[in-house]
């Protein structure tokens, strides 16, 4: 008896579920994002951003659905070392938008920019100054 396209969708995905390490900033306490190919979502979760695994859910039997333009959600993520990580992620070439200053409604100065991962997620890291 073979299994639905569906039953194999929900039977080949793991949970993608990050939690930052100890260098990173603790207001994000996690995020579940799908992915298709864990080892080349890790290279950026982990290996620029510095982010620990906990649960990776991977779709491997059916496609993710498309992320072409507007995007349901966006993770935004408070780092340091923002200008070091956004040479990475060029490095990795992937989309991003430019290094912005802002200012918060409390009045400090942080940078920000946002990026599109390998399967479409759009991700904005901001370091406050």
């Amino acid at each position: 008896m073979s299994l639905s396209l569906a039953k194999q969708v929900i039977l080949s995905l793991s949970l993608l579920i990050f939690s930052l390490s100890a260098n990173a900033s603790p207001e994000l306490k996690r995020i579940n994002l799908l992915v298709s190919d864990l080892d080349r979502s890790l290279e950026i979760y982990e290996g620029v951003i510095g982010m620990e695994v906990f649960a990776l859910i991977e779709v491997t039997k059916a496609g993710l659905p498309s992320q072409d333009g507007i995007k349901m959600a966006t993770a935004v993520i408070k780092i340091n070392n923002l200008k070091e990580i956004y040479n990475q992620i060029n490095d990795l070439e992937l989309k991003t938008t430019r290094i912005d200053e802002d200012t918060t409604p409390e009045g400090r100065t942080f940078l920000e920019f946002s990026f599109v991962d390998y399967d479409g997620n759009l991700i904005v890291l901001y370091e406050l100054k």
